[in-house]
């Protein structure tokens, strides 16, 4: 009986504290800057499609 008690009341403060503190973060701006990243060359992704497609075909990858 005391351990179903102090689990609900761990819950309870848990979700007290989890739904606390942020809400007026819904209306305001974000000021982060977010920069676009451009490169004129072409990113090598040979070593990845490798390993797409031995997981597709569920081999052992080991590199």
């Amino acid at each position: 009986m005391k351990v179903k008690m102090l689990f609900f009341i761990l819950i309870l403060i848990g979700m007290g504290s989890g739904c606390n503190g942020n809400e007026n973060q819904v209306g305001e701006k974000n000021h982060s800057s977010i920069s676009q990243i451009h490169t004129s060359k072409p990113i090598e992704q040979s070593v990845s499609n490798h390993a797409k497609e031995k997981i597709i075909t569920k081999e052992e990858i080991s590199d």
